[in-house]
């Protein structure tokens, strides 16, 4: 008789019971959480279990600005999960290395509004608030929500005018985050009293991989989302006139920015008080300003002096166009010191409209800029209170010694559980053509998932705020002009995405302009980096028979349609549900279902090989371009394992 069927139904009471960490309440980057799920704790439902904590991100002795859990909330702070039995000597019953990357590719494509709305109620993630939407045409972003973020501290506007002269605080996230194993997003009741309980142990993720800061203040990320300059007088009416300019050398304390993206209220302003900060051209990301008259030829130069936010105010609705703050209100930046407009190198004057010869200027954040390497790397995160949550089910009386007695009488339990083993193997970024070797051993395997994320060595800012390299390099750091032909700006991003920009010479939009757009999830996310095809080789045979082509989703140009087949079926066969696709460009991942519906496949002797190509050269244009990007691919292995428990004896089948 199995254990697992009954003729008749059984009643079972169900218990919430918290488990402490054994090695303390609170923790930072890189420690190891410990947990151990006695064997007192007969029977678990495993899925309803969940880890709790309070996350904090700590600022150090960095520069003001504000900072957020990256979007997939704090599972982004598990780098890698154990789960052994109890006892001494306990076995090994599953491992999942990069569990922060298998996560991410799950809520990247196993999403739609309700459950993102859910996660980021629970979990600590980010979620498009239409409140913090751009209107200039950019796209929508889930990390420039600035008014309901439970990461900081925001602005209030229940009284005009309202100022805004003290530093923000970073804020404790209450976060609930369910554990994406193969254990505990089971359904079948696990015995924990024939394993003599559960121990489980957490490693956590280095900071800057787990943090990003607000996109609207970041260069690197789309500017036509960002705060744009209105004047100097903060007067609507008459825009041409001089007092609403900023002339070449031009000395102010004090500028206007314009109702933009949604700059209609202190509450939305990005920016807080004590960070420093620089304007650019939104269109042709030239800086313009300093603090006293420094030059500053580079937007990333370290040396500049950048102008330091000393307070913040928002005007109310005055009904009167020619009034300080204009007709419907506007923000006003008062700095610690004067400023000085740059004569050269761009238009004579910055203006507030939008007609001929009027840059659209944007503001953007320099507090990683400014800050020195040991205020970089002050940053980190903690978390406080952590918990195990499980759900305990208590059988009926005599239920249990009826087991017991089964299984010292020669019983014995299998239980099945599906799983992950992650295959990491490394490649240069000149390695145009890729023959990955896989040793795969699962025996019941049901398909593979593979994700190359990017390797670069980056320093700590390059980590959070997805600039390109080491921004203290001035000469690696500038952006691609775009007066240089447009196929010699794709050697340097991590993903381009066309927007509309202003167009500083028109004073329209530009369809034709492609933003670099670099990641703030390094190690966390798939990069194409220009991948043409990929196929596998299994069993004495290529795998699908012809290679499945990926140029035209890695440029971003448009869907490979066969790439999209593969990986819904290899998906679904790992047990993530292919929801959405709206991330097919941003987290990149190619797969193989290696089975279908029930079915498993023996993976042992079958002399696995991933072979891809790279076939774009540095001439080939925006549509064949070579990678760039040194990748660790994490190869994770969906497969079912067997626990089995024969007498005292615990063994595990992959």
């Amino acid at each position: 008789m199995s254990f697992w069927t009954s003729e008749d139904k059984i009643p079972v009471r169900q218990t919430r019971v918290s488990i402490p960490c054994e090695n303390g309440l609170n923790f930072t980057a890189g420690q190891t959480m410990n947990f151990m799920i006695p064997p007192t704790i007969e029977f678990i439902q495993p899925k309803e279990t969940y880890l709790r904590w309070d996350a904090k991100i700590d600022m150090g002795t960095m520069i003001p600005t504000r900072l957020q859990l990256d979007k997939m909330g704090a599972s982004v702070c598990i780098r890698d999960i154990r789960i052994y039995s109890g006892g001494a000597g306990g076995t090994l019953l599953e491992e999942i290395q990069g569990y922060n990357c298998l996560t991410s590719l799950r809520y990247s494509y196993e999403q739609n509004e309700s459950i993102r709305n859910k996660r980021s109620m629970t979990e600590g993630g980010q979620q498009y608030n239409p409140k913090s939407r751009g209107t200039l045409g950019g796209p929508q972003c889930e990390t420039n929500n600035v008014t309901e973020n439970a990461n900081f501290n925001s602005f209030t506007n229940e009284v005009h005018p309202t100022v805004v002269t003290t530093a923000h605080a970073q804020q404790k996230v209450k976060c609930l985050l369910p554990i994406h194993t193969g254990i505990f997003q089971n359904d079948k009741v696990f015995p924990c009293l024939l394993t003599d309980g559960l121990r489980v142990e957490i490693l956590l993720e280095n900071a800057p991989r787990c943090i990003v800061p607000v996109s609207t203040t970041q260069e690197s990320q789309p500017l036509v989302n960002k705060v744009v300059f209105h004047s100097l007088n903060g007067i609507d009416n008459n825009q041409d006139a001089g007092p609403q300019a900023w002339d070449a050398a031009g000395v102010t304390r004090e500028v206007f920015v314009r109702r933009d993206n949604q700059q209609i209220a202190l509450e939305n302003f990005p920016f807080v008080v004590g960070e420093q900060v620089q304007f650019v051209d939104v269109s042709q990301n030239q800086t313009f300003l300093t603090a006293t008259g420094t030059n500053a030829a580079s937007p990333f130069c370290a040396a500049d002096i950048y102008p330091t936010i000393e307070s913040i105010e928002h005007f109310a609705y005055s009904g009167n166009a020619a009034a300080v703050g204009g007709e419907w209100g506007l923000t006003k930046i008062r700095f610690t010191a004067n400023v000085t407009r740059e004569a050269a190198g761009v238009n004579n004057r910055v203006m507030g409209g939008n007609t001929e010869a009027k840059a659209c200027w944007g503001l953007v954040s320099r507090s990683f800029n400014a800050a020195t390497q040991t205020q970089k790397d002050s940053i980190g995160y903690t978390l406080s209170d952590v918990e195990l949550l499980i759900q305990q089910l208590e059988m009926p009386k005599g239920y249990t010694s009826k087991l017991m007695k089964m299984m010292k009488e020669g019983g014995s339990l299998n239980y099945d559980f599906l799983s992950y083993r992650n295959y990491r193997y490394s490649a240069l970024s000149g390695d145009t053509q890729v023959n990955m070797r896989l040793p795969l051993v699962e025996t019941r395997a049901k398909s593979i998932l593979c994700i190359p994320t990017c390797s670069d060595v980056l320093n700590t800012a390059a980590q959070i705020t997805g600039a390109p390299h080491d921004v203290n390099t001035p000469a690696a750091q500038e952006w691609p002009a775009w007066t240089t032909a447009e196929s010699n700006k794709y050697g340097y991003d991590y993903n381009c995405t066309k927007v509309y920009n202003r167009n500083s010479d028109a004073g329209g939009v530009d369809a034709n302009k492609y933003v670099p757009w670099f990641s703030d999830r390094t190690g966390l996310e798939g990069v194409w980096d220009f991948l043409t095809s990929y196929q596998l080789f299994y069993d004495g045979k290529l795998n699908p028979s012809r290679k499945v082509d990926t140029a035209g989703v890695s440029t971003g140009r448009s869907l490979s349609q066969q790439w999209a087949i593969e990986v819904e079926k290899s998906l679904a066969m790992g047990n993530i549900r292919p929801l959405s696709f709206r991330d097919l460009h941003k987290n990149c991942v190619i797969g193989r279902a290696l089975s279908l519906q029930d079915g498993v496949y023996n993976t042992q002797g079958k002399d696995f090989n991933l072979q891809l190509s790279y076939e774009g050269t540095a001439a080939d244009g925006v549509n064949n371009r070579a990678p760039t990007k040194n990748k660790l691919w994490n190869n994770y292995v969906c497969h079912i394992r067997r626990l089995v428990v024969k007498g005292n004896q615990i063994s595990l089948e992959v």
